[in-house]
C-alpha cells in the first residue's frame, strides 16, 4: 500500500501536465462546482500504481506461501484485462464524450469477462437463512447487477474534489481488513494497492483539486472493486465479498439509487440523464463549505464502514443490528440534506399511474380507429370517424368548414355530451386536413379539455393529429369533401384515375419465398400463385423439398441461395437464421418487372429495383421476433443465461431487418386482418386481406347416411404453442366427454401418459382418415392463436363445428354460435365451459360448409390476381411515362400511402373500353362481401361462387 501510494504520487504532477497539453480539461459548467479548467487525466496515476504494485505484491504472497502461484496468476489477469477496458472506455469519455449507455455496456461486457473464468456470486448471504440464498441460474443477473452498482454508485459520487478518492479509499481498507483477517489473501493485496494508489493520488485531488480522476478513474474504481468482491466470494466468504462492499459504499450506493428513482419517477427523464441532484449538491444548497461536505460524508462512510466490520463478525442478530444502524444513519443524512422526499415521491408514483393508464387507455382508442377509418369510403363516414374519434380522446368540440362543388360552405360541428362538455380550461389549435382536390388543406378546430392534466391533452392531441394526417381526406376513394360520390376515382390533382386495368400477362414475374423443406401452408400459397402466374420464377434461400412432394412446384427450377450448398443445412436449417438476411438479400431479381415474396420471415427482404413493383404477401411478421418473443423464450427455455441474451442479441437484429426490409415492399397483402394488424403495428403499413386457399374438394361434406360421432377431434402439430396440452387437461377433467388427438411432434409421448382413459392420441393420420375424422366429429377444438387457422376452415368444410380460442385467425373463420363456440382464454377452465356451451347449441353442417366456401382457391386466386394486376397496370403506365395516376389506388393497399405514389400531376386521360372492370367496380368488387352467415369477410369470388345478392356487386372472373 505504501509503494503503490508512493507511485502514484510521483505519477500524478506528470499526468497533470499531460492533461493539460493533451487538452483533457473538465470546462466547468451549471452541474459542476469547480470555476476553473481542472485537468481530468489524474486516474492514470493511480491506474499504474496499482499494475505496477499488484505483481510484486502477488510474488511476495507466493514467496510468503500466503498463496498458490496458479491461485494468483488467473485473478491477477482477469481483473488487470477486464479493468483496463473500463478505465480505457471511460478516458475515451473523457477526450470525445460516448453516450452513458456506451459507458453502461463497457462495465456489463467487463463483468461477464471475469464471469467466464469462473467469477461469480452463488450464494447471496441474508441474516437468519443457513448457507444464504443460492441463486443458481440467477448467478449471471445478480453478479453483473453487483458490479453495476457499484461502478455506477462511484461514478455517481465523483462531484467534488476528493469526495469519491476518499470514499472509495475508505470502502477499500475495511474491505482488505476484512479479507486479510479472513484469510483471503489475493483479494487483501490488490484492495490494500489499489487503497495505497488512491491515497497517493488524494494528496493532489484534495480541495481544492489539482486534478480530477476523470469518467475513466471513477468507473475503473467501481469495477475494481466490486470485481475484487465477487472474487472473495468465490473464494468462500459471500459476506466479505458482497455484504462489506456494499454496507461499506451504502453513502454512494444509496446516493446513485435515489438519483435514478428521481429521475424516473418524479422527473420521468432517463436514467442515463445528466443532472443535479445528487447529495453532495444537496448539502452545499444548505450552505455548506465545500470541504466540509467532503468531510461529512467521509465521516459517515466510516461509520458505515465500521458498521460493515460488524455486520462481518456478527451473528445474525448482531447483523438485523447492523442493518438497522446503517438505515437510520442514512435516513438522518438524506433526510437532513432534503435528499429524500418521501411524500413527493408516493405523490408522483400515483401520478405516474394515473398518466400510464391514461395512454394506454388513449393509445387502444387510436389503434381502435386506425382500424375504422380504413372502412371510410365516403365523407360523411369520414367525419362520422372521425367524431367518433373525438369522442373517445376527450374532446370538448370539433369544428370544420368544407367547401362543396358549388362554391357554397359546409359548416361541421360537433360537441361532447359527457362530462368534459362544459370544460372551459384546456389546449384550442387548428388541425389541417389535407384534402384530394384541392393543395390548401381544411382546417379542423378542435377544443381538449385539461382538467386532469396538460399532458394528458398534449398526448390526445397527438393521437388526433396523427389520426388526419394518416387517414386523411385523401385516402377516400369514392368521395368528394361534400359526402356526395364523386366521378370515377378523382386524385388529388383533379384528374381521372387510371380506367381499365390489365393482366399480368406480358410481364416477367420472380416469386420469392423465404424457404422451401415441406408442403405447408405457406406452399400451398404459393401453389396458388404459380397458378396465377405460370410464367413466373421461383427464388428461395434453400430448396430441400422430397421428390415425392415437389408436384405443387409445377416442376419449375427454385433458384437458391448459398445457404444451399452449405454443409448440413437441411437437417439444421434453422441455426442459419443470423445469416439468411444476408442470404435473401444474395438473390438476384434485378431482371424482372414484378417481384412477388411469399414472405413470413426473410423473403420481402429481397433487393429490388425502383422501377420495379414489390408486391408481398405477408403471411406474418416474424411472429417470434415480435409479440411472441417473450412466449417463444420461455418455451425453449431460454427465459435467463447467456445463451438467451444472444439468442435475445439475434431477435433484436431480425427485428431491426424485418423493419428495414418493410420499407422496400410496394404493395403489402395479410392473410388475415389479424395479420394485417401485426404488419400495422411492426411496419406502420396497410395490407389487404386474400384469405389463404382451403383445398374445399379434398375436405368436404360427408355422405347424408354418415352418422356424426361422439368424439371431439383436435389435429395439430404436437408443439407447446398449439396447447394442445391445455385441451387434453380439460378433457381429463370431462370423463363423459371424448377426445381424439391426430398429429406427431415433441410433446406427443408426454400428451400420451397425461391423457386419461377418454383421450385417445392417434400420431399422424394420412389425408383421407383425417377427413373422415373431421366429418364425423362432435366439434373439433383449436386452442392456439393462429395468424389464420387453416386447419380450423378444413374442418368447417367438413361441417365439424370449431370450438376455438378467441383469438388471432379464428375470429375471422369462426363465427361464434353459428359455425362454432369462442372462448376468451386458452386455459383448461374456459376449454371445459366453450365445450358445456356448444353441448346447449344446435348447428347446421350445411351452413358450416357454407362458411367455409369464403376461402376457396377460386376466391383466393381472383383476389390475389386482381390486387396484383391493378398495381402493375398503375406502375407500369407511371414507369413508361405514359398516362399515370398521381396517387397509389388506394381502393387496393386500404390507404397504404407508402404504396407508389407519384407526386407529378397526371395527364388527363381517355378511359379505356377494353373489357375489364374500371377502378370503381374493382373497388367495389374488392369490398368485404357480408354472406348471410355473419362476420366474416370475403375478397373477391370466383366462376363457381354463390350468386351475389342484388345488393352485392358483381365478382370479376378469375385471372
Amino acid at each position: 500500500m505504501v509503494v503503490s501510494a508512493g507511485i502514484a504520487w510521483a505519477l500524478t504532477p506528470f499526468t497533470i501536465r499531460l492533461g493539460r497539453a493533451a487538452g483533457l480539461m473538465d470546462q466547468p459548467d451549471v452541474r459542476k462546482v469547480h470555476a476553473e479548467p481542472t485537468p481530468r487525466f489524474g486516474g492514470i496515476a493511480f491506474v499504474c500504481a496499482w499494475l505496477v504494485v499488484c505483481p510484486i505484491a502477488l510474488v511476495v504472497g507466493v514467496w510468503l506461501q500466503w498463496i498458490e502461484w496458479n491461485e494468483a496468476l488467473l485473478p491477477w489477469l482477469v481483473l488487470c484485462a477486464a479493468s483496463c477496458l473500463v478505465y480505457v472506455v471511460g478516458l475515451i469519455d473523457d477526450a470525445v464524450t460516448l453516450p452513458s449507455k456506451v459507458k453502461l455496456m463497457a462495465v456489463v461486457i467487463a463483468a461477464l469477462v471475469i464471469q467466464a473464468v469462473g467469477f461469480q456470486i452463488d450464494v447471496l448471504p441474508i441474516p437468519f437463512v443457513e448457507d444464504g440464498l443460492v441463486l443458481g441460474r440467477w448467478t449471471w443477473l445478480a453478479t453483473t447487477l453487483f458490479i453495476t452498482a457499484l461502478a455506477v454508485s462511484v461514478n455517481f459520487i465523483d462531484g467534488l474534489d476528493g469526495l469519491a478518492a476518499g470514499v472509495t479509499a475508505i470502502g477499500l481498507l475495511t474491505f482488505a481488513g476484512v479479507c486479510a483477517i479472513g484469510g483471503l489473501a489475493v483479494p487483501a493485496l490488490l484492495s490494500f494497492a489499489l487503497a495505497g494508489g488512491l491515497l497517493g493520488f488524494l494528496v493532489y485531488n484534495h480541495y481544492p483539486a489539482k486534478t480530477f480522476m476523470g469518467d475513466g478513474g471513477s468507473n475503473f474504481l467501481g469495477f475494481t472493486f466490486a470485481a475484487l468482491g465477487v472474487s472473495a466470494a468465490k473464494a468462500g466468504d459471500p459476506v466479505a465479498g458482497v455484504s462489506v462492499p456494499l454496507i461499506a459504499m451504502a453513502v454512494p450506493v444509496a446516493d446513485a439509487t435515489f438519483i435514478f428513482f428521481r429521475r424516473r419517477v418524479l422527473q420521468r427523464r432517463s436514467l442515463f440523464a445528466s443532472g443535479w441532484g445528487h447529495i453532495h449538491h444537496h448539502l452545499l444548497e444548505r450552505r455548506m463549505d465545500h470541504d466540509k461536505v467532503v468531510y461529512l460524508l467521509w465521516l459517515v462512510t466510516a461509520g458505515c464502514a465500521g458498521l460493515a466490520a460488524l455486520y462481518w463478525r456478527s451473528g445474525d442478530v448482531g447483523q438485523v443490528w447492523a442493518l438497522l444502524g446503517l438505515a437510520t444513519m442514512l435516513g438522518v443524512l438524506f433526510r437532513k440534506s432534503r435528499s429524500l422526499h418521501l411524500r413527493e415521491c408516493f405523490q408522483a408514483i400515483l401520478r405516474n399511474r394515473k398518466i400510464a393508464r391514461d395512454a394506454g387507455r388513449y393509445r387502444k382508442t387510436y389503434e381502435a380507429a386506425q382500424l375504422r377509418f380504413l372502412r371510410a369510403r365516403t365523407f360523411d363516414h369520414w367525419w362520422e370517424e372521425l367524431c367518433r374519434a373525438a369522442s373517445e380522446l376527450d374532446f370538448v368540440r370539433l369544428r370544420m368548414e368544407a367547401d362543396r362543388r358549388d362554391g357554397s360552405t359546409n359548416q361541421l360541428a360537433w360537441h361532447n355530451t359527457n362530462g368534459h362538455a362544459h370544460c372551459e380550461v384546456g389546449l384550442s389549435t387548428f388541425v389541417p386536413v389535407p384534402q384530394r382536390r384541392s393543395d390548401t388543406p381544411l382546417q379542423a378546430e378542435v377544443f381538449i379539455g385539461s382538467d386532469d392534466s396538460l399532458e394528458s391533452a398534449g398526448l390526445r392531441l397527438s393521437l388526433f393529429v396523427r389520426l388526419v394526417d394518416e387517414y386523411s381526406l385523401r385516402t377516400l376513394v369514392d368521395a368528394d369533401a361534400t359526402g356526395e360520390l364523386a366521378p370515377p376515382a378523382v386524385g388529388r390533382h383533379g384528374r381521372a384515375e387510371a380506367g381499365p386495368i390489365g393482366p399480368l400477362s406480358t410481364a416477367r414475374v420472380a416469386i420469392v419465398h423465404d424457404f422451401l423443406y415441406c408442403y405447408g401452408g405457406a406452399e400451398r400459397v404459393l401453389e396458388q400463385m404459380l397458378a396465377v402466374y405460370p410464367q413466373a420464377e421461383v427464388y428461395s434461400l434453400f430448396d430441400f423439398v422430397p421428390d415425392d412432394e415437389r408436384a405443387f412446384l409445377k416442376n419449375k427450377r427454385v433458384h437458391t441461395s448459398f445457404i444451399q450448398r452449405i454443409p448440413l443445412a437441411s437437417k439444421h436449417h434453422r441455426h442459419f437464421l443470423p445469416i439468411m438476411p444476408l442470404a435473401i438479400e444474395q438473390l438476384d431479381v434485378s431482371h424482372y418487372d414484378v417481384v412477388i415474396s411469399s414472405s413470413y420471415l426473410a423473403a420481402k427482404g429481397v433487393i429490388t429495383r425502383p422501377d420495379q413493383l414489390h408486391v408481398c404477401y405477408c403471411h406474418t411478421p416474424v411472429r417470434f421476433a415480435w409479440d411472441l418473443q417473450h412466449q417463444y423464450l420461455d418455451e425453449q427455455n431460454l427465459g435467463v443465461g447467456l445463451k438467451s441474451f444472444l439468442v435475445r442479441a439475434i431477435l433484436q437484429y431480425v427485428r431491426n431487418f424485418d423493419v428495414r426490409s418493410s420499407n422496400g415492399v410496394d404493395v403489402f397483402m395479410s392473410n388475415s386482418d389479424f395479420i394485417g394488424r401485426r404488419i400495422q403495428k411492426a411496419y406502420r403499413r396497410t395490407a389487404k386481406t386474400v384469405y389463404p386457399p382451403v383445398d374445399l374438394e379434398t375436405f368436404h361434406l360427408p355422405e347424408p347416411e354418415v352418422e356424426t360421432g361422439d368424439y371431439y377431434l383436435v389435429a395439430s402439430r404436437l408443439v407447446p404453442y398449439k396447447r394442445v396440452q391445455r385441451i387434453v387437461q380439460a378433457f381429463n377433467r370431462m370423463p363423459d366427454r371424448k377426445l381424439i388427438v391426430v398429429g406427431t411432434g415433441p410433446l406427443e409421448e408426454r400428451l400420451r401418459e397425461a391423457a386419461n382413459d377418454n383421450v385417445q392420441v392417434l400420431g399422424y393420420q394420412p389425408t383421407d382418415k383425417l377427413v373422415e375424422l373431421m366429418q364425423r366429429a362432435k366439434a373439433f377444438v383449436f386452442a392456439a392463436e393462429e395468424d389464420f387457422g387453416i386447419v380450423a376452415v378444413e374442418a368447417q368444410a367438413c361441417g365439424a363445428p370449431v370450438i376455438a380460442y378467441g383469438r388471432g385467425g379464428a375470429t375471422e373463420t369462426v363465427i361464434d354460435g353459428v359455425t362454432g363456440v369462442l372462448f376468451e382464454d386458452p386455459g383448461h377452465v374456459h376449454i371445459m365451459d366453450a365445450v358445456e356451451r356448444f353441448e346447449s347449441l344446435t348447428f347446421d353442417r350445411a351452413a358450416i360448409r357454407q362458411n367455409a366456401e369464403r376461402f376457396s382457391t377460386g376466391r383466393f386466386r381472383a383476389g390475389f390476381a386482381s390486387l396484383v394486376d391493378a398495381h402493375w397496370e398503375l406502375f407500369r403506365r407511371r414507369r413508361e411515362g405514359g398516362p399515370a395516376p398521381a396517387t397509389a389506388p388506394e381502393l387496393a393497399t386500404a390507404g397504404d400511402r407508402q404504396a407508389i405514389d407519384d407526386p407529378r400531376p397526371a395527364p388527363d386521360l381517355e378511359v379505356s373500353t377494353q373489357e375489364a372492370p374500371d377502378l370503381d367496380s374493382l373497388a367495389a368488387a374488392l369490398a368485404p362481401d357480408r354472406h348471410a352467415l355473419g362476420n366474416g369477410s370475403g375478397l373477391v369470388g370466383s366462376a363457381s361462387d354463390p350468386e351475389p345478392s342484388p345488393d352485392e356487386p358483381a365478382p370479376p372472373a378469375p385471372a
